[in-house]
């Protein structure tokens, strides 16, 4: 028979511990040369997942840095707007100018002013700015026709005369060639008692009375005056010192250019003669033609 096995006593259980007696404990039984680096992870058991975290969202922010610089750099084109579709706006009507209420269907002849109806527009004639007074000018009159140069007149050849520059140097060359040719002139002219002498009955009495007073006078006509410049030029010719040569070159350069205005007259003739022939000719052919 067996004996009833000796029962074991359970040895006694220790007290339960709150979790922070337990904390404060094992802080207590820990070496105290132990780093506390290394009691601060035996502590904290979690420290180490959140580092991981922290450096897990270090290199996050990093990683998204260098992305965004790297954009900028290949000059990425920001993302674009969506396009909204505009609705085009009604185009506005031109409103009555004098009213403002309906659309100007007429506009004013004046001013341009837009109107709706006959009402406005004679409100707007009654009142419409008088128009500005057109200034009047005075017409110019037409200036008078230059003459041709080298047309002449071959019925005047001392036309050639009028714009001759070598005639102009010559009075300048000779200061009192003109005076003397206005003597010249002079001489030609009747005396100042006979000037007055006209067709009247009274002027013709008193140059009959002038002539009985003096017998030997000779009487002034048109062939006396004539004589009497060409007794006054050829003294002034046969001069000595410079007007005399002034004089005498002033004759010789008249004479010059009267015959080349003639000569050149006679050619335009004869120009004109051949043309003219030549055109009656052909007139003549066509004529021939036209009866063949």
């Amino acid at each position: 028979m067996s004996l009833p096995s000796e029962q074991t006593p359970n040895p006694p259980q220790p007290p339960p511990r709150s979790p922070k007696r337990a904390q404060e404990e094992d802080d207590n039984n820990r070496d105290p040369s132990e780093p506390a680096s290394k009691r601060s992870r035996a502590a904290s058991p979690s420290d180490d997942d959140e580092g991981t975290k922290e450096t897990t969202a270090a290199m996050a922010s990093a990683t998204l840095e260098t992305a965004t610089a790297a954009q900028h750099a290949n000059g990425a084109a920001p993302a674009e707007e969506p396009d909204e579709t505009k609705t085009p706006a009604a185009p506005r009507t031109k409103m009555c100018g004098v009213c403002n209420e309906k659309e100007g269907k007429y506009k004013c002849t004046r001013c341009a002013l837009p109107f709706c109806s006959v009402p406005c527009n004679k409100l707007h004639r009654e009142n419409h700015p008088p128009d500005p007074e057109p200034t009047s000018k005075t017409p110019e009159p037409p200036a008078a026709p230059q003459p041709v140069a080298g047309a002449r007149d071959p019925k005047n050849p001392f036309i050639a005369l009028d714009d001759s520059d070598q005639l102009r140097y010559l009075f300048r060359r000779y200061p009192g060639l003109q005076t003397r040719l206005l003597d010249i002139i002079a001489a030609t002219e009747p005396p100042p008692d006979a000037q007055g002498a006209g067709g009247s009955l009274n002027d013709m009495m008193r140059a009959r009375a002038t002539a009985a007073a003096n017998p030997k006078k000779e009487q002034w006509t048109h062939d006396v005056g004539i004589r009497n410049g060409k007794e006054a030029l050829r003294k002034a010719r046969n001069e000595d010192g410079e007007v005399g040569e002034g004089v005498r070159e002033y004759i010789e350069l008249i004479n010059h250019l009267v015959s080349q205005a003639s000569a050149d007259a006679e050619a335009e003739e004869v120009i004109r003669r051949r043309a003219a022939e030549k055109d009656a000719e052909l007139i003549r052919r066509l004529m021939a033609e036209e009866r063949g």
